[in-house]
């Protein structure tokens, strides 16, 4: 691979996500081949990055799995950070005090930490 520009492929379902990503390719003088999808919905779009020659796809998050398990190159990982799960619980709790978490496959230390200090429930 050395000499070719490496075509990358993004595949993610937060808009604002995708729009940054954009820029910073931009800045780079990096093209990408993007989806805005998720989980089941962002196979076709992998497999058709797929047949169009997409060397490495990077996402998030359960569609990661979705993605490795249905395509033959190779899926990055974006990490999610603390302060991102931190900040949507507070969102969160200025609506309600039960609050569900849907995680995929991902079990999350700490979250008695976070009830006691927000004062709610996380299920």
């Amino acid at each position: 691979m050395q000499g070719a520009e490496l075509k990358i492929g993004v595949i993610v379902s937060t808009l604002s996500l995708l729009e940054q990503m954009k820029k910073i390719a931009h800045a780079q003088g990096q093209n990408l081949q993007c989806a805005f999808k998720g989980l089941e919905e962002a196979i076709d779009a992998g497999k058709k990055m797929e047949a169009d020659g997409v060397d490495v796809i990077i996402s998030r998050l359960g569609t990661v799995k979705m993605l490795r398990d249905n395509l033959r190159i190779p899926v990055l990982s974006i990490p999610q950070a603390s302060i991102d799960i931190f900040k949507s619980f507070v969102l969160a709790s200025k609506h309600g005090k039960k609050i569900i978490l849907a995680t995929f496959m991902n079990e999350i230390e700490g979250l008695d930490v976070v009830e006691e200090l927000l004062g709610i429930s996380i299920h």
